[in-house]
């Protein structure tokens, strides 16, 4: 079953359903970009969402790039994983963060990355694709690298509107590196997987079915509302 609890970056709170969100500003000219992980930690090390392999790739990109910027949202701090020196000026930890401070961290972020592992800890647990500080990110046109062990995928296009990687370094620094050569990449991913977000959890897909359920229900046992 998919983990229970908080699933926004330690937010009790569920991803906005309204629709999309303006992003602030893009990187700069000569500006790199901004990649992000959100997630709560279950587990000595994040193992199961990823973690170590984020910081990992981090790491090679930093070698590789002077100009990308990291950040790690939820209940992580830089005790819980080695933090190679030359990363650790370049990566900041922001803590979990209410919905609305989640969101605005989103609104200034370019990529998020969730390498998430199925069964990493009790051998039965797994998270939802895509995880729901995916969608909260997505909402706010950040574009997605996540893993799919379970293959759950059935409505974003790969490589088009997500990129969907193995839960290992190497397939994320092979995507993220691409995107740090080419920015506009990582932008029209994030605005075509923002688009495909709003369709699948916005107000329409989301909340009017389960009203019409509901209203269904309520009418079958003489209930008006």
């Amino acid at each position: 079953m998919p983990r229970p609890g908080p699933g926004v970056a330690g937010s009790r709170h569920q991803p906005g359903l309204s629709g999309g969100r303006c992003r602030q500003a893009p990187p700069a000219a000569g500006e790199g970009l901004r990649i992000c992980f959100a997630a709560y930690r279950y587990d000595a090390g994040g193992r199961s969402k990823g973690y170590p392999e984020f910081i990992a790739a981090a790491s090679e990109l930093a070698r590789r790039h002077g100009n990308l910027r990291f950040a790690v949202a939820g209940n992580f701090s830089a005790s819980d994983w080695p933090i190679p020196d030359h990363l650790a000026p370049r990566l900041s930890f922001v803590g979990p963060l209410p919905t609305q401070e989640l969101r605005q961290f989103f609104l200034g972020q370019d990529v998020i990355v969730a390498p998430t592992m199925r069964f990493a800890l009790t051998g039965t647990e797994f998270d939802g694709f895509p995880t729901g500080s995916c969608v909260e990110a997505s909402l706010c046109g950040v574009a997605i690298i996540c893993s799919d062990e379970l293959r759950q995928n059935r409505h974003y296009e790969d490589g088009e509107e997500i990129m969907i990687c193995e839960p290992e370094a190497a397939s994320v620094i092979g995507f993220l590196d691409d995107l740090a050569r080419h920015p506009d990449r990582a932008l029209r991913l994030g605005r075509r997987g923002q688009l495909r977000t709003i369709k699948l959890y916005g107000t329409a897909a989301q909340l009017l079915p389960r009203t019409r359920l509901l209203r269904n229900l309520a009418d079958n046992v003489g209930i008006r509302f």
